[in-house]
């Protein structure tokens, strides 16, 4: 569950326990020859990182006592790549732990590991980060509880303190996970990822709004208000020094949390209760089910591509989806696909390829905001002269019907 705080639920590096290389040693008269039998370790299909993070739900009720620290998960890959024997390493806070081992139980098959051409069973252990500062909303359950929360947190005292030292290096240690150590590249990324939320934010209100049958001032206001409040975090985090971004932008967080509060207090002033309440559940709750119930697979529709990897398309592009789990474009593109945790993969593809490619595949993680499909994922094509050459995808598109 998620809602109008902003936690970080995190997340990550892993490091496995294995054996080393295996030397037999084979005597000759002249010469001693060493045969090594290398390890396959078994792969995570993915970004481990980013799958737990976008899986990992930060419990509502650590979220209120303020508990948070870092959970260290052990489990085992069996040898045909499900997972086992998760166990806490070092126990802390029992919800928590209890969110963490429930999220590594959930996780997907793993492509299994071999040693001396055998498939073995492989053990890691994974730290799992917990931290209170971020400026990511929760969803919550209902209305009641997301004005509940709001009413708390208006009050300043509500919120994580910047001199909340254990907080604060818990943070720095997700954003080092995360995006490395460099404060240039850690901005970068921070920059980028909040431009794209500033654009998929506007793209799902604007296909959002007009459903709830608002005025154009009710309207209009309520996009300014988004408007100023992204344009000024993203003023604030350009201000940022190079040299010390990392450690400022982890004290800034609490500013830019709180002017997502005051965002919606004045919201709420400006529309009223009734109004602000079809906004809220409109526009945050429930948005994904103002779209197509009539099926359980989510993206059964019609979609037009808003934006690939930053950019607009030249014409326009066009996809549907169908329950029987295909689909097809206007570039001639068709398959099956099934999607599963968040995922959609393309099994079956007749996908027009480059003259020098000879396979294709591709999975996504998606992300549905009501009338927005948020699609990221990675494709991998191999080449005529044997060689693979991968790409990440982000794809935007659009519910037309």
């Amino acid at each position: 569950m998620r809602g109008l705080i902003f936690i970080v639920l995190f997340v990550i590096a892993f490091c496995f326990y294995g054996s080393s290389l295996v030397a037999q040693e084979k005597r000759t008269d002249s010469l001693t020859v060493v045969k090594s039998d290398p390890i396959i370790y078994p792969r995570f299909q993915g970004n481990l990182i980013k799958w737990i993070y976008s899986h990992l739900d930060y419990p509502r009720e650590a979220w209120i006592k303020g508990e948070e620290g870092v959970v260290y998960v052990s489990f085992n890959v069996r040898q045909d790549g499900t997972i086992s024997k998760v166990e806490i390493r070092q126990k802390g806070f029992p919800v928590l732990d209890h969110a963490a081992k429930t999220l590594i139980e959930s996780m997907p098959v793993w492509s299994p590991g071999k040693q001396s051409g055998e498939q073995k069973d492989f053990s890691y252990t994974v730290p799992i980060i917990f931290s209170l500062k971020t400026i990511e909303p929760l969803q919550v359950e209902n209305y009641d509880t997301y004005i509940s929360d709001l009413v708390r947190l208006q009050n300043p005292q509500g919120v994580v303190k910047e001199n909340d030292l254990n907080s604060m290096l818990l943070f720095e240690k997700y954003l080092n996970m995360m995006y490395g150590y460099n404060n240039r590249t850690v901005y970068k990324a921070i920059y980028k990822e909040t431009k794209t939320k500033q654009q998929t934010t506007e793209l799902l209100l604007g296909a959002t709004l007009p459903s709830l049958n608002f005025s154009d001032e009710d309207e209009s206001f309520i996009l300014s208000e988004y408007k100023k409040e992204w344009d000024e975090q993203i003023r604030l985090i350009d201000s940022i020094p190079d040299e010390s971004f990392i450690k400022s932008y982890v004290k800034l967080i609490d500013r830019l949390y709180y002017n997502k509060i005051c965002r919606e207090v004045k919201l709420r002033e400006y529309l009223g209760e009734r109004k602000f309440k079809q906004y809220v559940e409109g526009c945050v709750l429930y948005s994904g089910q103002l779209v197509l119930n009539t099926s359980k697979n989510v993206l059964v529709g019609k979609w037009e591509l808003i934006q690939r990897n930053d950019e607009r398309p030249v014409a326009p592009v066009y996809k549907s989806f169908y329950s029987n789990y295909r689909f097809e474009d206007s570039n001639g593109n068709a398959g099956t696909y099934k999607f599963e945790r968040g995922n959609c993969y393309y099994e079956d593809c007749n996908v027009t390829m480059s003259g020098n490619v000879v396979d294709y595949e591709v999975e996504y993680r998606y992300s549905l905001n009501g009338l927005i499909l948020v699609l990221t994922g990675e494709m991998r094509q191999t080449l005529t002269d044997g060689s693979v050459k991968v790409s990440r995808i982000r794809e935007t598109w659009k519910r037309l019907e």
